[in-house]
């Protein structure tokens, strides 16, 4: 193997061999400086300790993951029905049930193109979000960002009196629109 008869230490100091040109010495034999795994482009990685460590817990946990997974399952599962039982009472709104993730992307798009005094037209899902934020105080996030403007991202990741709290909140300002299109 090439480069690697000198210590560490050597090596990386530049030390302990001369290429006869009086110049510094290499592990690459070209005389700059420079070394063989930077030449050849052969480097590693790989994943970091911390994260290593942190797989091996979560492994320990078994299969479920343990109580503390088990728990926060359970939280999310009734989080999730919450938002699907209070969505689907909503005058307009379609959605399907999430099966793996925090958040629900309900179709809104029934209240597009109603129009708010002192607002304006309701157009869009980024125009709706707006809407929500400014009349109920409800972060909400536009269903373009993610490829489908009929519809916007709530997460149920927040604690279920948030989510009851922004749910009255949320149809309260509807209230102040009416599906434009007739479902």
């Amino acid at each position: 193997m090439q480069g690697c008869s000198q210590k560490p230490a050597a090596r990386a100091a530049g030390i302990g061999s001369n290429n006869g040109s009086g110049g510094s010495s290499s592990s690459d034999g070209s005389g700059n400086g420079g070394t063989r795994a930077a030449s050849d482009g052969k480097f590693t990685s790989g994943a970091s300790s911390i994260s290593q460590k942190a797989a091996l817990a979560a492994l320990g946990m078994g299969f479920r993951g343990g109580e503390a997974v088990s728990v926060m399952v359970q939280a999310f599962q009734e989080r999730r029905d919450f938002l699907v039982k209070r969505l689907r009472a909503l005058d307009g709104v379609k959605l399907s049930v999430p099966q793996g993730a925090f958040y629900i992307f309900p179709d809104f798009s029934s209240y597009y193109g109603s129009e708010v005094e002192g607002f304006g037209v309701i157009d869009g899902s980024d125009s709706l979000c707006r809407f929500l934020l400014d009349k109920a105080q409800v972060a909400l996030v536009p269903g373009e960002a993610f490829g489908d403007d009929n519809c916007i991202r709530i997460s149920y990741a927040a604690s279920l009196s948030t989510l009851q709290a922004a749910m009255d909140k949320i149809e309260k300002a509807l209230a102040l629109l009416k599906p434009a299109i007739p479902v």
